[in-house]
């Protein structure tokens, strides 16, 4: 036998340490043995599969999320393997939720008023007229038929609109309010002055001309000539 020096003894002393030290490490990172009555699984890179043999595409798509944070030689618990199927499960209504809220974001080309499809990339007063009057749409690629939406507008816009698939039918013509008539007979002054081109002086001079038989008449009140008749012949009358 051979007497080793004080230097060596601690050397040796050391390497004895440091494998040790090497052996409780890999124990305590891979159990020797699974916890009884749990479930367990290997990462599809660690089974050995029969010919023909897969991994159901869910599992391994869960399993793949944990071999990122366990490796893949990580015996799985089934309380890990919850944890990320619960995960996956919140990630996917999250992601859902994301997906309606920006259809919601989106503008109805069926149904957008004028400053709304101003909002649009690309799109100011003429375009935006221009895409009202070529409604109804049923898919938004027909959005081109618009003057002036060509493809390139379109391939910025397609992100940004949608259309209302229930009711693609065209809409109804607006109602046309037909204002009520001025009676020159009978208005106050204030309601003379509401006529276009008729101010303080010109009311004034329309009272003190009545009465009249035919609206025609109103150009003998001062200050009423062919011109300003012109304007107010649609306005007045005089029943």
């Amino acid at each position: 036998m051979f007497k080793l020096s004080r230097q060596e003894s601690i050397v040796v002393f050391y390497l004895i340490g440091a494998v040790l030290l090497g052996s409780i490490i890999m124990l305590t990172r891979r159990p020797l043995f699974p916890p009884p009555e749990a479930e367990h699984l290997l990462s599809p890179r660690a089974i050995s599969l029969e010919p023909g043999e897969m991994v159901p595409p869910e599992e391994g798509a869960v399993l793949d999320v944990l071999n990122l944070s366990y490796g893949p030689e990580h015996v799985y618990t089934t309380e890990e393997l919850i944890l990320a199927y619960g995960e996956m499960e919140e990630e996917k209504e999250q992601k859902e939720k994301k997906e309606v809220k920006a259809e919601a974001g989106k503008v109805n080309i069926n149904t957008a008023s004028q400053s709304q499809l101003e909002s649009l990339p690309g799109i100011g007063p003429k375009k935006a007229e221009a895409i009202i009057a070529a409604r109804p749409y049923s898919r938004i690629e027909e959005i081109t038929r618009a003057t002036g939406i060509g493809p390139k507008i379109y391939e910025a816009l397609k992100d940004k609109i949608t259309v209302d698939k229930e009711t693609v039918s065209a809409p109804p013509a607006p109602t046309l309010v037909t204002p009520a008539k001025i009676n020159i007979n009978t208005a106050s002054q204030s309601q003379l002055e509401s006529l276009p081109g008729i101010g303080p002086k010109r009311a004034e001079a329309i009272i003190a001309a009545r009465p009249y038989s035919r609206i025609e008449e109103i150009t003998r009140a001062t200050g009423i000539g062919p011109k300003i008749y012109e304007g107010l012949k649609d306005l007045i009358t005089v029943k």
